[in-house]
């Protein structure tokens, strides 16, 4: 979820959940494949949640309530690591 909401916001993939998994799958990683598959059926319970929604500039800000705290912090956490590796790249 952290992965797609930050492609998302900042890197012009889909906008819809599921499209952006099908985005994400279709990728041409070559030998070196993720080590978790995006599957849209993995995250999409989760895309009522109010920080999904939320651009991902605001996420640092961002106060989750006590039933989204965890998957919160877990998808905020991929998020600033994606982030990392993705500007690693931009030289």
């Amino acid at each position: 979820m952290g992965a797609c909401c930050l492609l998302m916001w900042k890197y012009g993939f889909p906008k819809n959940l599921e499209d952006c998994c099908d985005y994400i799958t279709n990728l041409p990683f070559g030998d070196e494949r993720p080590k978790l598959e995006c599957k849209y059926e993995s995250i999409r319970k989760f895309s009522y949640l109010r920080f999904v929604k939320l651009n991902i500039d605001e996420w640092d800000e961002y106060q989750p309530n006590d039933d989204e705290k965890k998957l919160f912090y877990g998808c905020n956490m991929v998020r600033k690591e994606l982030e990392k590796e993705i500007l690693k790249l931009k030289i």
